[in-house]
């Protein structure tokens, strides 16, 4: 017996000697300082060592990907290093120059949708037969979001867009504590009142990125899938929000029958959500067809330009009802995902900083035309102020303290990833003088992690702080008067070149009018007289979001009565 203890302990010490000097042997061989290549004066990247082949950095990117990666900013300041995962190369680029040069690469049409396709197909549902159809047509298909990036189809959404605010931020929060008075927004928003007649009017308890993000989308979608489809369909967007808690785990492509329950919970949401979508294709086919519709469905002619367009686009061609939903599905997610969970935090961070944020009421005040009734029925009968008008054009030109404020939100709470895949040997090279280049390689990855540059303390003092002033610029204008503006810098938060989002446009225009209208018709404060504090995060998809419900208190604001002038600014 002894004899055979002797001969398992002596495999199992070659086991684990085997395995100690397959780590060090890994650990010394792997990784390269930056090189030249062998054909020209391209420099191939960085690479850190690792310790398990293979494998090589894919578990520090599963298990803390954000310190890790910012760990590799500080060993590799050239702007490019790259990572071994599952047998590939990985090259990972957030100097602004090098992202540039990614970004703007001019390469064929179908190298470009190679991966989306794989995305379309494991996110949105597209049969590989759809997007077949959709890569033949995929210039025309892009030419139709002419109707949401310029004149006169960015006027038009935005116009929808100003007329729902106009008309819904006075119940932004109805102050009721009955559910069947409340909208729907507020039901989605864990409403609690808390003073129903405080002596400056009623305060209530609201989720504040529940409250903002299903406001916006409730009265931002009806410029694009007109007024019927948001009546019609009142429970989309939690599943739209389910789905998107998802979305990562569906883009993996990970197998359906995988146990895991956010990953299935993300499956159905999107199988509901392409339901109806699905009804909505049919009701504009019977449409556009001249045949009779629901009662439900007669304002079809508020439908935007850019969705009319596709669908007669999807017609003509031959894309599947089952296509044409799931394209749907990729729009709509894009125009209530990103840019509506970003004006919660917009919000937040001018609440808590009460000087920024009376500096920006003045500065909005001569855009923002909200006036108080006079009210002929006494005290006893309650007036709403009226949202005459909004200036969204004065906002972006005359406003740079509220524009600043976007572009700061933007860096600090947006994260958009970019990535291609090198179907071919590629050099990338920075412009202008003593610019390097570097050769990524074919079969390799080159990604953008946007929060890299967002968060580089070359680009960025203190760059985990919100500071709306860091990107205000004193300039000169046309009549040598200096002026105060707002600018992106070096930040590229909706990418770039031919994938560079069709909607940031749009995006600013709605970020600067929900946040004008909502910090002039209501205060908010932290519960109990609290403190703001410094909210716990996670990253989801392209934004972060709260790990714990954003709880604020909530009351109205006076307004001017009619005919009181605003004193001149």
């Amino acid at each position: 017996m002894s004899r055979v203890n002797e001969t398992h302990q002596s495999i199992a010490v070659a086991v684990i000697a085997t395995f100690l000097v397959l780590l060090f042997t890994t650990k010394a061989l792997s990784g390269s300082p930056t090189t030249t290549a062998a054909k020209g004066n391209q420099k191939i990247p960085s690479s850190p060592s690792y310790w398990l082949p293979f494998l090589g950095h894919a578990l520090s990117m599963a298990f803390g990907k954000d310190s890790f990666l910012a760990g590799m900013r500080s060993r590799f300041p050239e702007g490019i290093f790259s990572l071994k995962m599952a047998g590939r190369m990985h090259h990972f680029i957030y100097k602004p120059s090098l992202a540039a040069a990614l970004l703007n690469l001019q390469r064929p049409a179908e190298d470009e949708q190679m991966l989306a396709n794989r995305l379309l197909e494991s996110t949105f549902g597209v049969s590989k037969k759809d997007q077949a159809i959709y890569n033949k047509i995929f210039p025309e298909a892009l030419a139709q979001y002419k109707h949401l990036s310029s004149e006169p189809g960015l006027s038009e959404v935005t116009s929808v867009a100003l007329s729902q605010v106009k008309q819904n931020i006075i119940n932004l929060v109805t102050f009721s504590p009955n559910p069947m008075d409340q909208m729907e927004w507020e039901k989605l928003a864990d409403v609690d009142i808390i003073e129903e007649n405080a002596k400056e009017g009623p305060i209530t308890q609201v989720d504040l990125m529940e409250l903002t993000r299903n406001f916006v989308s409730i009265t931002v979608i009806p410029a694009i899938y007109g007024t019927d489809f948001v009546e019609n369909f009142p429970e989309i967007w939690k599943l739209i929000w389910v789905y998107n808690e998802s979305f990562v785990l569906l883009a993996t492509g990970i197998p359906a029958w995988v146990p895991w329950p956010r990953l299935q919970r993300g499956k159905l949401a999107r199988r509901r959500v392409l339901a109806m979508l699905y009804e909505f294709e049919e009701v504009m086919d019977r449409h556009l067809n001249g045949e009779e519709n629901d009662p439900k469905w007669q304002n079809l002619d508020n439908v935007s330009k850019l969705v009319k367009g596709r669908i007669e686009l999807f017609r003509k061609h031959g894309v599947s009802l089952e296509g044409r939903a799931a394209f749907d599905l990729a729009l709509l997610w894009a125009s209530v995902a990103n840019s509506n969970a970003l004006i919660p935090w917009m919000l937040f961070e001018l609440y808590r900083d009460p000087v920024l944020l009376e500096q920006v009421r003045e500065e909005i005040a001569p855009y923002v035309n909200a006036v108080q009734p006079e009210n002929e029925f006494g005290s006893a009968v309650w007036v709403p102020p009226v949202l005459e008008d909004i200036d969204i054009d004065g906002l972006i030109t005359k406003c740079p303290l509220l524009k600043a404020s976007y572009i700061e939100t933007l860096r600090v709470y947006s994260g958009g990833w970019a990535m291609k895949l090198m179907y071919h040997d590629t050099v990338l090279e920075e412009r202008g003088k003593g610019g390097e280049s570097f050769l990524l390689k074919k079969g390799t990855y080159a990604h953008i992690p946007q929060e890299l540059h967002q968060f580089d303390p070359q680009y960025f003092s203190n760059p985990t702080e919100w500071q709306a002033e860091r990107h205000i610029r004193e300039t000169v204008d046309e009549s040598g008067k200096k002026v105060l503006t707002a600018d992106m810098g070096t930040l590229r938060p909706y990418g770039g070149g031919l994938k560079m989002c069709k909607g940031r446009q749009f995006a600013l225009r709605e970020m600067l009018l929900y946040t004008a209208a909502i910090i002039t018709f209501y205060d908010m404060q932290p519960p109990r007289g609290g403190s703001w504090g410094e909210p716990q995060t996670r990253k989801l998809v392209a934004n972060r979001h709260p790990k714990k419900p954003l709880k604020v208190w909530i009351k109205r604001r006076g307004q001017l009565a009619e005919g009181e002038e605003k004193e001149d600014r």
